[in-house]
């Protein structure tokens, strides 16, 4: 475990998408508190990539979940916060949040959380949950589609994920990977590639 990096998809053992993350890499863990309170929270994601596809992967430490079918801002969530070099200096940034369902009742959900689109869904995502001891693990398919810049850039990436930990009124505390957002996003760190 260690910083942020994205690495490539494994052509031998690519993600499954099945909750389960014992074909991934070392996850990074999430240090900082943003907002609120996060003692007993825990957040530790990964990243991968192959030509088409963006991989993601998190365990959340979370004795209490709050989720619904609702996938509402004030429910327990993962966001990541994703900025593409846009020329001259200037970062082109997204936010996506990933809502783990409830295994046998609700699906989770994959949605823009800021923009134009915020609250739609993303087209072509896919995520599945699994519940585990104390929390939940889950994984996502984002397509590179998604962002107008992955089209031709896929170098100098900066990114962070959050843990949001809601009780369906309000947010309670936010644990984070590093600073940033989708408003300062020059204060995302690196999302190094691999050689």
């Amino acid at each position: 475990a260690g910083p942020l990096r994205l690495e490539s998809v494994s052509r031998k053992a690519p993600p499954k998408l099945d909750g389960v993350l014992s074909e991934w890499h070392a996850r990074s863990p999430a240090k900082e508190t943003l907002s609120g309170s996060t003692g007993g929270l825990s957040l530790d994601v990964a990243v991968q990539a192959s030509e088409e596809t963006l991989f993601i992967a998190a365990e959340i430490g979370d004795a209490k979940l709050t989720r619904s079918s609702k996938h509402a801002r004030n429910e327990d969530h993962v966001t990541v916060t994703l900025a593409f070099p846009s020329g001259r200096g200037a970062l082109a940034a997204y936010e996506i949040g990933l809502w783990p369902g409830t295994p046998g009742s609700s699906p989770g959900a994959v949605k823009w959380t800021a923009g134009p689109n915020a609250g739609q869904k993303v087209a072509g995502a896919k995520l599945v949950e699994n519940d585990v001891n104390g929390g939940v693990a889950l994984e996502a398919s984002i397509p590179w589609s998604a962002f107008p810049e992955a089209q031709t850039t896929r170098v100098g990436l900066r990114a962070a994920f959050r843990y949001h930990d809601g009780d369906g009124s309000r947010v309670t505390g936010v644990l984070a990977t590093g600073p940033g957002s989708v408003d300062r996003p020059g204060e995302l760190a690196a999302l190094p590639l691999p050689a």
